[in-house]
């Protein structure tokens, strides 16, 4: 075999195993995010004043319920050695909050609240992720008023007076409820609840704390379009 033929063959092999070579990494499929908690949804009752570890979160996770009165509890979830990822959050039953770890959102809802007559109170939790997860109108509708409710240093003003975001947030759900099987969407609940007194018909309005003020009902339709891009 002389030199020429040589080089050919050589060449030859080269360029079959370039061909051979692995996937380029942007066409191999994307390594999903690993969830902080396994196996969801996840239910668990805590009894009040005490702190119960997450299951499926190998022991890094942990929620904690304080008094079970007047038909609520304060809620928090804390990852071990770092900041609370929620909370303390005033829920009620049928409630939803939203938090996030590393970048995957995740819902706690309080499915149940239990005033024993004998033995502890309790309440009923079930963790699931938002991702991808599709939300029902009366989702949405807590996810909104839980938004109210934790717009800390915002000044809410009815009828010309002002409250708390607190207060707001109890005033709609007071109308939500009230409401029944009237409204059939969120947007119903904005248009109906959230955006004007069913008395007066003034325009509710919210002051954030950077001093902005804002019509409640054009606020919370920007939120819920949010929601509902999973945001």
């Amino acid at each position: 075999m002389n030199l020429r033929i040589v080089i050919l063959v050589l060449i030859a092999i080269a360029w079959m195993g370039c061909s051979r070579s692995s996937t380029p990494v942007s066409q191999l499929p994307s390594k999903s995010k690993s969830l902080a908690i396994a196996g969801l949804p996840v239910q668990l009752t805590v009894n009040q004043r005490s702190t119960t570890e997450i299951p499926g979160s190998g022991g890094k996770l942990s929620v904690t319920v304080d008094d079970v009165t007047r038909g609520q509890t304060m809620v928090s979830i804390v990852r071990t050695g770092d900041a609370p990822l929620l909370g303390p959050a005033s829920m009620k039953q049928g409630d939803i909050q939203e938090f996030q770890i590393d970048g995957v959102r995740y819902t706690l809802q309080l499915t149940q609240l239990n005033n024993a007559l004998v033995g502890e109170d309790t309440a009923a939790l079930t963790f699931d992720t938002s991702s991808g997860k599709t939300l029902s109108d009366s989702d949405k509708i807590e996810l909104l008023i839980q938004h109210v409710h934790a717009m800390e240093g915002a000044v809410f003003i009815r009828n010309g007076t002002q409250h708390t975001p607190r207060e707001a947030a109890e005033h709609m759900r007071e109308k939500w409820n009230a409401a029944g099987d009237k409204l059939k969407s969120a947007s119903d609940f904005i248009e109906h609840v959230a955006s004007r007194s069913s008395l007066t018909g003034e325009v509710y309005q919210i002051r954030t704390a950077d001093g902005r003020t804002t019509p409640a009902g054009e606020m919370l339709r920007d939120h819920l379009a949010a929601i509902e891009r999973g945001e």
